[in-house]
């Protein structure tokens, strides 16, 4: 949706220069450098101006054509970049690295669901023997829905390969000097007050 919007943003830019550049060529210059000789006292001309004001009029064109290009190159950047305000989030949905820039987009979720609004992650995270985990995360701001898959960790109980948490509340918790877990509370079937860890950064990376 935002790439759609880009482009149409770019196509409104596009017409808005087209159009504007067939006022450029069909405007009549005589007229408006007669305005404009007019208002700084220079006597109207039909034909060639002479001497001081030969160069008078040549600034009055430079002044003029400067303004029109300005003005047209403002428009025209606020048509194409005009910034998508119906955008969400960072459109940052993949957890991989574990860096500093994963943990921001995982404060962005937690910021997004305690203020009501929904959101979606997956997290892959490295598995210690065999493939990797994965984690699903689907939040609409009231509840959040976290599912770890292990069915790729080979040496994990297959009749538990899949974990599945309803909860509602997210926070991110620094463990120690080492670690900041993401933990879950008031979920389905365990203590209400029991914060449960599903992640864990580690700050090397950050």
């Amino acid at each position: 949706m935002i790439n759609r919007n880009l482009k149409g943003n770019r196509s409104i830019g596009l017409v808005a220069f087209s159009l504007c550049g067939h006022f450029a060529i069909s405007v009549n210059w005589k007229d408006i450098l007669n305005l404009a000789a007019n208002n700084l006292g220079i006597a109207r001309l039909d034909g060639y101006a002479l001497g001081g004001n030969d160069i008078r009029i040549n600034r009055t064109i430079v002044i003029l054509q400067t303004l029109i290009i300005v003005a047209l190159l403002g428009v025209i950047s606020i048509l194409v970049v005009k910034p998508d305000t119906n955008k969400t989030t960072n459109n940052h949905a993949i957890i991989i690295n574990y860096d500093r820039a994963d943990l921001d987009r995982l404060e962005e979720m937690v910021s997004r669901f305690n203020e009501g609004h929904g959101d979606n992650l997956m997290i892959i995270e490295p598995g210690m023997d065999s493939g990797p985990v994965i984690h699903d995360v689907i939040t609409n701001g009231r509840e959040i829905k976290w599912t770890v898959d292990h069915s790729r960790d080979a040496w994990f109980p297959k009749n538990k390969n899949k974990i599945v948490y309803e909860c509602k509340s997210v926070r991110l918790h620094e463990r120690d000097r080492d670690y900041i877990d993401v933990q879950l509370s008031q979920c389905e079937g365990f203590n209400g007050k029991e914060q449960l860890p599903v992640l864990s950064f580690p700050r090397e990376k950050l």
